[in-house]
Order: C-alpha cells, then sequence, then structure tokens
C-alpha cells in the first residue's frame, strides 16, 4: 500500500514540474490545497491565489524556467506526506540570456483531499554549496 501511495506523490511532483516547465500557469495553482503555501527562499510567501496565471506566467516565460525533481525520502502520517527532494533549475539571465543553473533542497508537505495529494507546504533552500 504504501509503494502506491508514494508513486500516486511522485506523479503529483512529476505533473507540478511538467506544468512549471511547460508555463502551464493555469494548472499550476491546481497542485496546491486551498491553504497551500510556496515558501521560496529570499522571497515573501505566496499563497495558492498568488500562484494565479496573471501573476506567474511573464517570470516562467521571460525566464525560461525549468526544474527538476529528485525524490530522496517520502514519509507518509495518516493525511500528510513529508517530502524531501532535491531539484535542479534552470533560467535564463535578463541581461545575458545565458543559462543560470542551481540546485537546491526542497521540502514538499502534502496533504491529502478527497483522494487526491495536494501541496500544502513547499519550502526550498537555496545554498551555495549546492549550485551546480
Amino acid at each position: 500500500m504504501e509503494n502506491q501511495i508514494e508513486n500516486q506523490i511522485a506523479e503529483v511532483l512529476k505533473g507540478y514540474a511538467l506544468a512549471i516547465n511547460d508555463a502551464q500557469t493555469a494548472s499550476i495553482a491546481a497542485f496546491y490545497s486551498e491553504e497551500g503555501l510556496f515558501m521560496p527562499e529570499g522571497f515573501k510567501t505566496l499563497t495558492k491565489q498568488d500562484l494565479s496565471p496573471e501573476k506567474s506566467s511573464n517570470f516562467l516565460r521571460k525566464t525560461d524556467f525549468k526544474i527538476e525533481y529528485t525524490i530522496e525520502k517520502i514519509e507518509v502520517e495518516e493525511n500528510f506526506a513529508f517530502v524531501s527532494v532535491t531539484a535542479k533549475t534552470s533560467k535564463k539571465q535578463s541581461a545575458t540570456n545565458d543559462a543560470v543553473m542551481k540546485q537546491t533542497r526542497d521540502l514538499f508537505v502534502l496533504r491529502k483531499e478527497e483522494n487526491s495529494w495536494k501541496i500544502y507546504r513547499y519550502i526550498f533552500n537555496n545554498s551555495p554549496s549546492l549550485t551546480i
């Protein structure tokens, strides 16, 4: 049973990354629970409503932002899942159009809602020692 749950969670993260990589901004917020928060390092915390297409599409398209997750560990406690991942990202610098690549340590907290896993909290940590 736990393998099935872990596979469901992995599929959520795969779909989320695909939506980001394809700049499908209308889909991104759908991965979050109503109380979901995106907590990027160095920026303000964003609610599900802040992730609306009008607010996020410009950044994703303008920078050609891409992300790839590698799941390190999944722990499930009833209706919550704690997922540790490393992420590789790339985005174009506006001044030079060069790709800037990074690696981050990320933590997803997912909550099961009506038989679906939704992102409840997403936090990531830039680390100079992880820069690619």
